[in-house]
């Protein structure tokens, strides 16, 4: 049975006690309650979930992956932009890179720069030689708001020499070239 503490005091300034109403009064009170206090709810639901879509960011991923998911997820995903970011002499040595990549120096003073020539829409994985640079270029594109980011956990050397990758190899002509350019 439903009670209620306080007596009810009607239009007519009647007082009447809960305990002495009938089931079908308080039955009534307590759903036309239950019904304003449901239908608020609704609304209010409804309009800041509205608007919470509107300005919610869409999901970005960012990843760390080991070489094996590295070397897989570059395997499955179409037109990946493959970022090499260590210098011309580690990429001239015997470690190689892995093909596609385009290189960027991360030391460069337009390194930030080169970022921004980068699509944000397309998924971007970075690699340098053992993972410290890649891993401080992922943050900076996530804050740049790029959708997908991929990072070589420790870099090319455990996927040339753990692993034994595919990579190819580059002669010192490539940047004396790119520089006359």
């Amino acid at each position: 049975m439903l009670r209620y503490k306080k007596n009810v005091t009607l239009k007519t300034k009647k007082t009447i006690n809960p305990h002495n109403l009938t089931h079908q009064t308080q039955y009534h009170m307590y759903f036309s309650n239950f019904f304003y206090y449901t239908a608020f709810s609704l609304l209010f639901c409804i309009f800041s979930c509205a608007n919470s879509s509107e300005t919610a960011p869409s999901k970005q991923i960012i990843q760390k992956l080991n070489a094996t998911d590295f070397y897989q997820k570059l395997q499955i995903l179409p037109n990946v932009q493959l970022i090499d970011l260590r210098l011309e002499a580690e990429i001239i040595s015997d470690m190689g890179y892995i093909e596609g990549a385009k290189f960027f120096n991360y030391y460069d003073a337009g390194f930030q720069d080169s970022l921004k020539t980068l699509k944000k829409n397309k998924a971007v994985m970075l690699y340098c030689t053992g993972g410290k640079r890649s891993d401080e270029t992922q943050v900076i594109l996530e804050a740049m708001g790029f959708k997908e980011v991929y990072d070589l956990m420790d870099g090319i050397q455990v996927w040339r020499h753990t692993h034994n990758y595919p990579v190819k190899k580059l002669n010192r002509s490539y940047f004396d070239e790119r520089r006359n350019l």
